[in-house]
């Protein structure tokens, strides 16, 4: 029988990190089979970008239709945060050098907060089409063929991607 040393401590299981965490394994395992030549980079191996302050829950590496080279930030979105927390993080997301952001998103009520946030900052800056959803459950049942939405547009998820063109 196993015993713990008289100096253990108590630890804590954040259920909700965990679960973040999981659902990042299952949407990176999706990608990786859809894209072979494509590599993940989790968020605690990002280096921020100078006078940034917020860090995507992953960053995805792969090449579009045209063999050109895109990066792609990902975040996982499990609950609904502040509009204002929404408004900056588009506000730099908008400003880097990402290809586009994927929303993974559980509720589909949460599609309609984001998307209301990428409305109001399309009057403010020079618009490009650059924030996608998709629901989690649809990417783990319907992998390639799980429907990305934009603001103006949906598509299936691979089409979208492999359309993407970076921004120089």
């Amino acid at each position: 029988m196993a015993v713990l040393p008289d100096n253990s401590h108590y630890s804590y299981l954040d259920t909700y990190k965990a679960n973040h965490d999981l659902k990042a394994t299952d949407i990176r395992l999706v990608l990786s089979q859809i894209f072979l030549k494509s590599i993940w980079i989790s968020e605690k191996c990002i280096k921020p970008d100078p006078g940034f302050e917020f860090i995507p829950d992953a960053v995805f590496h792969y090449y579009n239709h045209k063999n050109i080279y895109c990066e792609a930030a990902i975040e996982i979105e499990l609950s609904q945060k502040s509009k204002r927390r929404y408004k900056n993080k588009f506000d730099e997301y908008f400003c880097t050098h990402y290809t586009f952001v994927l929303y993974c998103i559980q509720q589909e009520s949460l599609g309609a907060v984001i998307f209301d946030q990428v409305d109001h900052l399309k009057r403010r800056h020079n618009f490009r089409d650059m924030i996608f959803i998709v629901n989690i459950h649809d990417l783990l049942i319907n992998k390639e063929n799980a429907v990305l939405t934009s603001y103006t547009s949906k598509i299936n998820l691979k089409e979208g991607f492999l359309a993407q063109n970076k921004v120089e």
